[in-house]
């Protein structure tokens, strides 16, 4: 005979809502979040195409994603300009004239650095994970390591002989 304990059967039906639940319930919030995403930018590019080419003007209903695809496009079209020579002027010419600006210097620096190490080519970017004691004594936050520590750093840790990594 089996020594499992015998459940109810609301036990067993509370277990298989939860179940459900756990499996469902990422994948609809997922799908909120790329619908509202998808609408987001749809409400923002779409009344700039001209209704000629807007498949609303010829369909009995809307085409939700639209805007989307014509946006990937341009972003597509901006990246292949910003790549050659003249692109690449134009953007310096950009970037120096952000980093004149104090409050726009600082945002457009920190999103820049962030983009381009997310979106690195250098697939060892990363590859360290270690523990910083930080913002106060007895808490440590996760910390991906992306280059060797700085000669001062190095002396400062020497001196009180607390590693950097984990």
């Amino acid at each position: 005979m089996s020594d499992a304990p015998k459940t109810s059967g609301m036990t067993r039906l509370r277990n298989y809502f939860l179940t459900g639940f756990v499996v469902c319930a990422p994948l609809a919030i997922t799908a909120y979040i790329a619908w509202s995403f998808i609408g987001w930018v749809d409400s923002w590019v779409k009344p700039y195409i001209p209704a000629r080419y807007s498949p609303d003007t010829y369909l009995p209903f809307p085409v939700p994603g639209f805007g989307l695809i014509v946006a990937l496009i341009l972003i597509t079209l901006i990246g292949f300009l910003a790549a050659n020579i003249v692109g690449r002027a134009i953007v310096g010419f950009g970037e120096r004239l952000l980093g004149r600006m104090p409050l726009v210097r600082g945002i457009y620096g920190s999103l820049k650095q962030i983009f381009e190490t997310v979106l690195s080519n250098k697939g060892d970017m990363f590859r360290q994970v270690g523990l910083v004691e930080y913002p106060r004594k007895g808490v440590w936050s996760v910390v991906f390591v992306a280059s060797e520590k700085e000669t001062e750093i190095n002396q400062k840790l020497d001196q009180e002989g607390d590693p950097l990594i984990a």
